[in-house]
């Protein structure tokens, strides 16, 4: 999606060159929910697939994390600021068309995730506008790559290249899929995370509420 491999690596870098912990930090996110079936064939072939690793696909709560925080200091004032921007949103389209793998940033477990090659414009800025929305109140923004996570393989179990030769032999038909469903969520490092804010589109205007 908006961000290359070599812009990820080089944000991810220089995150771990700051030396940020993140232990004790609490952790604020904007996730877009992605109607995934989990009855299609490429997902029920990704998931045969994944057993042979022994490794479980996702079953539910798909979504792409939008923007990441690192405090929660400013939540009050972002949920103002994204009703604010939602309100004029509508719902956006995203047509899905690669299966793809790419290592995590603790280097433990390789992530398997569905995105798109040529996101929809209208997807792109409304990423852009809830991102510089929490940019203007000061918020802390993790760089990241745009993705939905589908399974989580351990690095122990095969190797990227493997893993990604793999992925590349199931054949996944280009869909295109509305995203209506938009949530702020929280959470406390060890502990569950909770919903501060969730917008769903108005069936009738197809803007958020």
């Amino acid at each position: 999606m908006p961000y290359t491999d070599d812009h990820y690596i080089q944000k991810r870098n220089t995150r771990l060159l700051k030396g940020r912990s993140m232990k004790g930090t609490k952790e604020n996110y904007i996730e877009i929910h992605v109607g995934i079936s989990t009855r299609a064939k490429w997902y029920l072939d990704l998931q045969q697939r994944m057993r042979s690793l022994d490794v479980s696909c996702k079953q539910n709560r798909f979504h792409i994390t939008a923007l990441f925080m690192y405090d929660d200091a400013l939540k009050n004032k972002l949920i103002e600021a994204f009703n604010r921007i939602l309100v004029h949103s509508c719902a956006p389209h995203l047509t899905f068309n690669k299966l793809d793998a790419f290592t995590s940033r603790s280097g433990k477990e390789h992530i398997v995730n569905l995105t798109s090659t040529q996101p929809e414009e209208e997807f792109c800025q409304l990423v852009e506008r809830l991102r510089n929305g929490a940019k203007e109140l000061g918020a802390d923004l993790e760089d990241f790559r745009l993705h939905v996570t589908i399974a989580r393989v351990p690095v122990d179990k095969l190797s990227l290249e493997d893993l990604q030769k793999l992925i590349s032999e199931i054949y996944l038909p280009e869909f295109r899929l509305a995203l209506t469903t938009i949530e702020y969520r929280y959470r406390m490092c060890n502990l569950k995370e909770g919903l501060i804010a969730g917008w769903n589109c108005d069936g009738t205007n197809n803007t958020f509420l």
